[in-house]
């Protein structure tokens, strides 16, 4: 349930971006760079995983609608398994990419959970799109929100990212991984909370 295709794809693809980087920065004080870098691709390439993820399939289950539940539970158990997966997978090819590349441990750390965080996001952007356009609604409409909230909703976290890593000293630039992510997955999981809590009825609502 956890370890599929997209699983093994993220290994692969953290571990040849790990190297890559490493083969062109070479020096491990540069190490959190690399570990930026692949956070980021990995965070993109986890958009198309979450396209086709276990909540995506859930929706089209029409007992989901019926079963008699408090809206919150249903709603985080209906998405639990694409909220769980990324940081099993975060966990693995970010581990992954310590033991390949080395740095500071708490950079890895740090990219799990942002790597995990991006999950949260992406289920969210979903579930607000689902509930602004309906669950039935135009596909071609339901996207172009998708796309939409996802940016909106990230851009604060990254903001506030940058604008940390830029007011800290030179000293602390050795962890740059873990300065730039810590505002990116707090604000992730604050606004994917606050989602899930506004659009808690989604599932009473089978149009």
């Amino acid at each position: 349930m956890f370890f599929n295709i997209n699983t093994i794809v993220l290994i692969g693809l953290s571990a040849v971006i790990g190297l890559a980087m490493k083969s062109f920065f070479g020096s491990q004080d540069r190490a959190t760079i690399i570990y930026i870098g692949t956070a980021v691709i990995c965070a993109y390439v986890q958009f198309f995983f979450s396209a086709a993820g276990d909540w995506v399939k859930e929706l089209n289950k029409p007992y989901i609608f019926l079963i008699p539940d408090d809206p919150v539970k249903k709603l985080i158990m209906a998405g639990a398994t694409s909220i769980i997966k990324p940081f099993i997978d975060g966990t693995i090819a970010f581990l992954l990419l310590y033991v390949l590349v080395g740095g500071h441990f708490i950079d890895a750390v740090a990219c799990i959970l942002a790597y995990g965080s991006f999950g949260c996001i992406y289920i969210s952007s979903n579930i607000l799109a689902q509930r602004i356009v309906g669950i039935s609604g135009n596909r071609g409409v339901f996207i172009a929100f998708y796309m939409g909230i996802i940016v909106l909703l990230m851009i604060p976290g990254i903001v506030a990212g940058v604008l940390l890593l830029s007011s800290v000293g030179a000293e602390l630039t050795v962890i740059a991984a873990t300065i730039l992510t810590l505002p990116v997955t707090a604000w992730n999981i604050f606004v994917s909370f606050m989602i899930f809590l506004l659009c808690r009825n989604l599932l009473n609502n089978i149009e």
